[in-house]
């Protein structure tokens, strides 16, 4: 279904669309961006423009094909209008009535845009750069005949320096095959793929990281980077959230007891047994995690306070939503740390 463009946009969309003026045109998606730059080149070709001189680039393929198609659309409907119709089409386009010059030309336009040599040349900003590396291979310092490395051949490049270098950890640097088994052993081979993934596409600011490490003997960039200190251990990190915010030992007592006054079942089930044997807990990283089964969902993320605190239990405690939300963060933030 087509909807009727308002009369502002409408005469917006003709301005920017004027081969006369220079437009920048910012818009959100859907919103009419490639209609404005098909008509742009339908009014330069009907201007006289020889095709081969205009060049049209867009980010993605995608975007490419769709304004090659509304080009070519318009130009092939363009040969078959009665007169009447195409003068319409041509003065709504142009703002200009039509001459039956004008009308010749239009119809002959169709013919020209597929008979130029290399087609009219709407294509994405990657493949115009291609194209001027293939004509100056010379002046780019590349070879004359160089392929495009395309998604398949990435991942198969990328599979055969894994499994590659996964191979020779044993046998290389001093560490590397212990630092493989903790990736493994945390994230799985997934976690190792991305890891690598993240490493292959941030390699020039990792590059530019590891420089500046290598003169850093203490560390201390890699420490700040990631928030620790030197000499700090898990255990230690651990032992950060604890007292646990908004729930020291007497405010804690004070939740249980208020839980079971207000017959808080969800409160009485699923947090205050991990909770209390947390609380109990000498050994900072098992307390951290029977915290996190006590305050947390399944998933890892904090509970809702509405849904798990009735309001029966919140009279009773009416900043209880409050604490409990900084208890959660304080929890995920130190579990985040920990990996």
């Amino acid at each position: 279904m087509r909807y009727p463009i308002p009369s502002d946009t409408a005469a917006s969309q003709a301005r920017a669309s004027d081969p006369q003026n220079s437009a920048w045109v910012s818009a959100n998606a859907g919103s009419g961006k490639t209609h404005v730059l098909a008509q742009r080149v339908i009014r330069l070709l009907l201007n006289g423009t020889d095709p081969s001189k205009i060049l049209c680039l867009t980010y993605t393929r995608a975007a490419a094909a769709n304004m090659s198609n509304r080009v070519f659309s318009t130009l092939s409907e363009w040969t078959a209008l009665p007169d009447a119709e195409l003068a319409t089409r041509i003065a709504a386009l142009d703002g200009r009535s039509a001459d039956r010059d004008t009308m010749r030309r239009a119809r002959r336009l169709f013919a020209e845009a597929l008979e130029t040599p290399g087609g009219l040349k709407i294509q994405t900003i990657h493949a115009f750069c291609e194209s001027v590396l293939h004509q100056f291979p010379l002046e780019a310092n590349i070879p004359a005949h160089f392929e495009m490395l395309d998604p398949q051949m990435e991942a198969s490049l990328f599979a055969d320096a894994r499994r590659d270098m996964i191979s020779g950890a044993g046998t290389g640097v001093e560490g590397l095959a212990e630092a493989f088994a903790t990736v493994l052993e945390r994230g799985g081979e997934f976690g190792l793929d991305m890891l690598l993934s993240e490493i292959v596409g941030k390699r020039d600011e990792l590059r530019a990281f590891i420089e500046k490490l290598g003169k850093d003997r203490e560390f201390r960039l890699l420490f700040a980077e990631f928030g620790f200190n030197p000499g700090q251990t898990a255990a230690g990190i651990a032992a950060s959230v604890w007292p646990l915010p908004g729930f020291a030992p007497s405010q804690f007592a004070e939740f249980g007891r208020a839980a079971e006054a207000a017959d808080a079942r969800q409160v009485l089930n699923n947090v205050l047994p991990y909770a209390q044997t947390a609380f109990a807990e000498a050994d900072p990283i098992r307390r951290l995690r029977l915290l996190a089964k006590a305050f947390l969902r399944s998933d890892g993320d904090p509970y809702d306070p509405p849904k798990i605190f009735k309001k029966a239990l919140v009279d009773r405690l009416p900043d209880l939503p409050e604490r409990y939300l900084a208890a959660a963060k304080a929890i995920l933030d130190v579990s985040d740390r920990l990996g």
